[in-house]
């Protein structure tokens, strides 16, 4: 078997991995817990169906109360501890190994799932008053969140996309499902409700296409490289994307903002009579202008801190400072990684203005004009599942054409052949 053949062979089989682990997920959400009774939770989200979209985007499944209802949003909460933690650079977490690192942040992990399950179960009034019921729901949630942190990280030895998969399992369920609901109400004899949604098509079509040029673009840094010949100086460089964060501001955003969502849900049960938790509670929801501020803002802030994540600036200069290649007219070490965090940071702001852009607009306009608000949210979420797609095809695009390209330094044998 040829190189091409046997790199084509491995991509096919971590795509069919990956396919697996999303049918697992859809079984998974099919395992309903025993004795529950939805409607409250059901009724709480007919209110508020913002909320049952933000929680969607962190990867929550709720619209039955199943084993996965909870999601991989505790495992992305204790990743994004994590890095904060790794950022300050404290030294106990430095001297970590990589087994008691994971350990670290699969009990965050538990810890910020048993936070979410409480609050699902409290909110949809699932214990009954019973302490048993309720340790035994919250062990059954507890025990789906631990099992897609393990599929996660299965795919991401074995598949595409690691934990992303389980995200956009849950974001096309919502995806369909929401548009169903939507085509059921829509009256197509009513001029209105025909202009309606002719717009909402042709904004999902400018959005798809702008989705797509935008993060496909990358900004080309020539590079002399001493060991390259001359003939390829000019083809040589190191890229930068334009939105170096990639999809992962959007996930992190709605997870971060439904963490304390859950927190006051739980005092609330408990104290009633704190009236204004009910008004931060409210403030935080994507129906108003404070809530979609809130969550632009969030998204702004991880747009800049991913993109740093993603492109590691100081691990780049060094790399390129031992092998001996530089930027022309910059001097390699500190000021090769001052170049780099300059060229990042402008793009880092670019990439946070389009992600402010797709997120917010939309968001915007629905709580400008309410008929269309439950169809802004489905650009949005079309918008970011574009962005999240992309990121796992060229994860497989580069497996599958690594073995491709031809050799472009060829070395004669004894014989001159």
């Amino acid at each position: 078997m040829n190189l091409k053949r046997m790199y084509q062979k491995m991509a096919y089989k971590k795509a069919l991995f990956t396919l697996s682990i999303t049918a697992i997920y859809i079984v998974g959400t099919t395992i309903t817990l025993p004795g529950v009774n939805v409607q409250p939770l059901l009724a709480l989200m007919a209110k508020n169906p913002n909320a049952s979209f933000a929680l969607q985007m962190a990867g929550m499944s709720i619209d039955r109360l199943s084993l996965f209802s909870i999601g991989i949003g505790p495992w992305m909460s204790a990743l994004i501890l994590w890095r904060v933690l790794t950022a300050i650079k404290l030294p106990r977490i430095q001297n970590l190994t990589i087994k008691q690192a994971y350990q670290a942040k699969f009990i965050a992990a538990m810890i910020f799932g048993a936070i979410q399950g409480a609050g699902l179960i409290l909110q949809a009034n699932m214990n009954n008053d019973s302490s048993q019921r309720f340790f035994l729901l919250l062990l059954i949630l507890e025990a789906g969140v631990a099992l897609l942190i393990w599929l996660g990280n299965m795919n991401l030895v074995y598949g595409v996309g690691g934990s992303t998969i389980i995200v956009m399992a849950a974001m096309s369920r919502g995806f369909i499902q929401r548009i169903k609901t939507e085509v059921t109400f829509l009256n197509f004899k009513d001029t209105k409700t025909i202009l309606i949604a002719v717009g909402v098509i042709i904004g999902v079509i400018i959005f798809s296409v702008f989705t797509l040029i935008f993060i496909n673009g990358q900004l080309r840094l020539p590079v002399m490289r001493v060991l390259l010949d001359n003939r390829y100086e000019t083809k040589s460089y190191f890229p930068i994307p334009v939105n170096p964060a990639g999809g992962m501001a959007f996930m992190y955003a709605f997870t971060i903002i439904a963490l304390p969502q859950y927190i006051i849900n739980i005092i609330q049960v408990y104290h009633p009579e704190l009236k204004f938790l009910n008004t931060i509670d409210k403030s935080l929801s994507q129906d108003n202008i404070v809530g979609v501020s809130f969550l632009i803002v969030m998204v702004i802030l991880l747009s800049f801190a991913f993109a740093y994540v993603n492109v590691d600036t100081e691990q780049a200069a060094e790399n390129m400072k031992k092998s001996g290649d530089y930027f022309p007219n910059v001097y390699p070490g500190k000021n090769t990684e001052k170049y780099l965090s300059d060229k990042l940071l402008r793009l880092a702001f670019v990439g946070a203005l389009y992600s402010a852009a797709v997120m917010g607009l939309p968001l915007l306009i629905g709580i400008a004009y309410q008929p269309i608000q439950q169809w802004t949210f489905i650009i949005t979420m079309w918008s970011m599942w574009l962005i999240l797609i992309q990121q796992v095809l060229i994860q497989f695009s580069s497996l599958y054409r690594r073995g491709i390209y031809s050799d472009f330094v060829k070395i004669k044998d004894k014989r001159g052949s």
